[in-house]
């Protein structure tokens, strides 16, 4: 069964992720700044990041964790609505991990 929220659709079906479908985190997380209205400018101001950062990250680049926390905390997406990015990040950790390792 799929975890969703509210602000961006179902960014995880935990039973179904892949590697490939791992970098998709990325791009959903730009649904919750569009539902909170704002653009990447006004996001990235806020966040005291430049635009290209928050655009790398909306495309496919793992921020930390902190950084993702941020930025949901700042688009309103909080307490359980939060779950379904942090468990797709933390599975996008994982799966790069493992992917370092096999090619040391």
């Amino acid at each position: 069964m799929g975890t969703s929220s509210s602000l961006g659709g179902s960014p995880l079906h935990s039973d179904r992720a892949n590697p490939v479908q791992c970098g998709a985190w990325a791009r959903r997380s730009n649904h919750p700044r569009e539902r909170a209205g704002m653009s990447q400018k006004e996001a990235s101001d806020r966040l005291s990041y430049n635009v290209p950062k928050v655009s790398r990250i909306e495309n496919g680049q793992l921020p930390d964790i902190h950084a993702l926390r941020a930025m949901l905390n700042l688009y309103g997406v909080i307490g359980d609505e939060e779950a379904p990015y942090i468990e797709m990040w933390m599975l996008a950790k994982k799966t790069a991990t493992r992917t370092v390792s096999r090619l040391r």
